[in-house]
């Protein structure tokens, strides 16, 4: 968490700059911002907590592979940053890195397929039949 605040305490006065250069098109275009605006922010989510579960199985898989081994139990080091993750080296194995990526992508795409950009209107809904009452044969008279 030390280097996130660190960033924000050295760059603030860029973030501020940039909401302040950024506002007056998001006020202006604001049918065509704020959904965008919403979709990032729910990617974002989206990626942050896939980010914790695949750390999470990571380090489970370390803490397995240092318990389960019977003659070498060396720590093999396997994890990944927990903030810093755009540094692809640090990844312990490497793989695991391409693999959020694609992921990371895949979420994207969801998000974008199944989530529509406009607001839907709802359809009205068909009148419900009503059932009639049953009618049994004794109840019936019959005219002639």
């Amino acid at each position: 968490m030390e280097p996130l605040v660190a960033h924000f305490e050295q760059y603030y006065k860029i973030y501020i700059a940039v909401v302040i250069c950024l506002l007056p098109f998001i006020i202006i275009f604001r049918r065509q911002a704020l959904p965008l605006l919403t979709y990032s922010v729910e990617t974002c989510i989206y990626i942050a907590v896939f980010h914790g579960v695949l750390s999470l199985v990571v380090w489970l898989g370390r803490q397995f592979k240092v318990a389960s081994a019977m003659f070498d139990k060396s720590d093999p080091g396997w994890g990944t940053p927990t903030f810093l993750f755009w540094r692809l080296e640090e990844y312990n194995p490497r793989w695991v890195a391409y693999f959020e990526l694609v992921v990371f992508a895949l979420i994207a795409y969801a998000v974008l397929r199944y989530r529509p950009m406009r607001t839907q209107k709802t359809k009205m809904r068909k009148p419900s039949l009503k059932k009639r009452p049953a009618v049994s044969r004794g109840s019936v008279r019959r005219t002639r």
